[in-house]
């Protein structure tokens, strides 16, 4: 039951089950945060935890940053293969790096939605939107990333293919579940959304 903050302190036979990137959110204060809850109560096959990231990290520092070539020799397949979950968190230092898309002074306003700048959000969704697109795109091509990829680097895919050159395994099955889950939530969600949204309209 051991959280690490420094990839190169992993003690041997005692390789981490769980991989989180992030923040201070994670493992603030040092001696009750919630990694340190999460690997107490969970199985102790994955009661080992890796962490990566300082505080104030942004989860773009990992894919394009200081926290980036970590994450890569994390994800190499020798390494992803003992991994049961990534944990992500960092949304918060994002979110508060966009200023929560608020204007600068809302004095005199009196609704809280009133406050918000519809330029600084459209440019904010416009940034956030050309991340899922290129996150889709390098899950979707294997060989744009292959060839674009630095030698130090990898994304899932690569090392998805990697793994399954001698044969698909149990955590490739599993990580194939869980994509298949979250886009079956996703579009459930979207169309749940959208059918509310045409209730609401009014009639012509």
């Amino acid at each position: 039951m051991t959280v690490y903050y420094d990839p190169d302190r992993v003690e041997s036979g005692a390789f981490p089950a769980l991989l989180a990137i992030g923040d201070s959110w994670f493992w603030y204060p040092f001696v009750s945060n919630l990694l340190a809850e999460l690997s107490a109560v969970v199985k102790p096959d994955y009661s080992n935890i890796l962490t990566l990231g300082r505080v104030g990290a942004k989860l773009e520092q990992f894919a394009a940053g200081p926290y980036a070539k970590q994450l890569a020799r994390q994800l190499r397949p020798q390494n992803i293969v003992f991994y049961s979950a990534l944990l992500i968190s960092g949304g918060g230092n994002d979110a508060v790096d966009w200023r929560l898309c608020l204007r600068d002074d809302c004095t005199g306003l009196t609704t809280a939605a009133s406050c918000i700048d519809p330029d600084r959000l459209a440019n904010s969704m416009n940034d956030l939107s050309g991340w899922l697109l290129a996150f889709t795109l390098s899950l979707d091509d294997l060989v744009v990333a292959s060839f674009v990829t630095g030698p130090s680097a990898t994304t899932l895919p690569m090392a998805v293919f990697s793994s399954v050159r001698l044969g698909v395994s149990p955590e490739v099955n599993a990580l194939a579940t869980l994509f298949l889950v979250a886009v079956v939530i996703l579009v459930a969600l979207a169309s749940l959304l959208m059918s509310r949204a045409e209730r609401r309209r009014p009639a012509s």
